[in-house]
């Protein structure tokens, strides 16, 4: 393990350049084209049809196909091979749909509107899928959220997490053995089309993440003795790009809750733990540590063992960089941090040592024991493993992205987006050279505070690096 050390730094990568948001790449009609026929190419002749499901919080699988997302109701995207896709909205969506910029039905369905709404025109569910060729022979991949496996259901293939008023009303036009849940083809962690994603949208992850990390790093520099939670997630500055989690901002026992929002009776004590967090679709940063100047004005009975799971810390956040790589398998990934740590559940970490993002903020995770998934070109990984224990009061977090992007796809997103590959050399230039973390050339960080872990809050010029 190599030695870690505090070390000064006078810059971060990119943190005061400006961001020019105007001239990002698009999602345009050809992109969803291709996805639509990519699904179908992937599914290899096993499904008629899909039928794939959205609402609020589980928008991403629709949102892939059409740049529509639910705002406030559910929809359901109705897809047949050659033929026109059929989009089912609520009342409110009507509109908002017409924005899909290629040719597709919308159909309104009422009981998809909210509480009280007009409930005109009347519509059976049952007809809107009759109509869109649903039938007795259909073979039907049911795309929800939910990845199930033998550990949840000895039938995983056949559960579903549509509603179940949507199921009953499948089920009259369709028998259930033709129903299959197909929510693998869009996240299986290799083959899935979210997890095999083009240069525009890498770019946008990158984006995304530059947005995220300078929203943090806002946070942390303006903490003060006195300022609630609330008013320090005033130094988010977030614009009206769409989020994927609430803003997540805890000072002292609040950090320990792990998903509170802000609050405002909650104010920042020298010593504190702090929480900060923030993430636009496509991105997550999030940083952990105390709010102090130097390690003497931590709790002196403390002192060493936080100095003790911080190196440790950041030892295996240094590991899982470096363990990265085309081709490299998340269960390798997995154990090498395992190695780093001693043992997960000894050393408070008590998810995955990280996991694949995209438009929500978790879809599917390679770092297992024993998974056998390789890490690819096209995939956005989020560095994400933190460990906390309330008892001690003691925790540390580092939380950031990179995208996987081979030769060809590096030269792309160069070509479309020079500016945002500038930045990703600049960062991965810090990572190698300032907190040696020698990262592989196909890792491109998204964030401008990359892999840094901060021991002293108080005094952001100082990070824990390798010697």
């Amino acid at each position: 393990m190599k030695n870690v050390v505090r070390k000064k730094i006078t810059s971060l990568p990119n943190i005061t350049q400006p961001l020019d948001e105007s001239n990002l790449p698009v999602i345009d009609r050809d992109d969803y084209n291709k996805r639509i026929h990519a699904l179908f190419k992937l599914a290899n002749g096993k499904y008629s049809h899909f039928i794939i499901y959205a609402d609020r919080e589980h928008f991403s699988n629709v949102e892939y196909f059409t740049g529509y997302d639910p705002r406030f109701e559910e929809c359901l995207l109705i897809l047949q091979d050659g033929k026109k896709p059929v989009l089912v909205v609520g009342n409110e969506g009507i509109s908002y749909a017409a924005r899909i910029p290629y040719g597709i039905d919308v159909v309104v369905y009422p009981a998809f509107s909210l509480p009280a709404q007009p409930r005109n025109p009347a519509i059976k569910l049952s007809k809107i899928f009759a109509d869109a060729g649903v039938g007795q022979d259909s073979a039907v991949g049911i795309i929800g959220w939910k990845v199930f496996d033998q550990n949840d259901f000895a039938d995983f293939n056949n559960q579903f997490d549509l509603p179940a008023f949507i199921m009953q009303e499948l089920l009259t036009v369709t028998k259930s053995a033709n129903l299959r849940n197909a929510v693998s083809l869009m996240v299986d962690n290799e083959t899935g089309l979210r997890h095999n994603l083009c240069a525009k949208e890498l770019v946008l992850c990158e984006v995304s993440g530059t947005k995220s990390s300078r929203s943090t790093y806002e946070v942390l520099k303006n903490l003060r003795e006195g300022i609630s939670e609330l008013e320090a997630s005033r130094y988010l500055h977030i614009d009206g790009d769409p989020i994927s989690t609430h803003p997540n901002i805890n000072f002292g026992h609040n950090y320990f809750y792990a998903l509170a929002s802000p609050s405002h009776t909650q104010r920042l004590k020298k010593g504190d733990i702090v929480g900060a967090g923030m993430a636009y679709r496509r991105s997550l940063c999030h940083k952990v540590s105390f709010f102090v100047e130097r390690e003497d004005e931590l709790d002196p009975s403390k002192v060493k063992e936080i100095n003790r799971i911080y190196n440790t810390y950041f030892s295996a956040v240094s590991v899982w960089y470096e363990s990265l790589g085309i081709g490299v398998t998340g269960g390798e990934v997995y154990e090498n941090v395992k190695k780093a740590v001693g043992d997960y559940k000894a050393f408070n970490i008590g998810l995955n040592p990280g996991h694949c993002i995209h438009t929500e903020e978790w879809t599917n995770s390679p770092f297992y024991e024993g998974c056998s998934a390789k890490i690819h070109s096209g995939m956005a990984i989020q560095c994400d493993f933190t460990s906390a224990d309330e008892k001690s009061g003691i925790g540390v977090h580092a939380e950031d992205g990179v995208v996987i992007a081979d030769e060809e796809m590096r030269k792309a997103m160069s070509r479309i987006a020079p500016l945002s590959y500038a930045r990703i050399q600049a960062r991965q230039d810090f990572m190698r050279n300032v907190l040696g973390i020698r990262i592989a050339d196909e890792v491109l960080p998204t964030s401008d505070i990359p892999g840094i872990v901060f021991p002293f809050l108080g005094d952001l010029s100082t990070v824990l690096a390798n010697q």
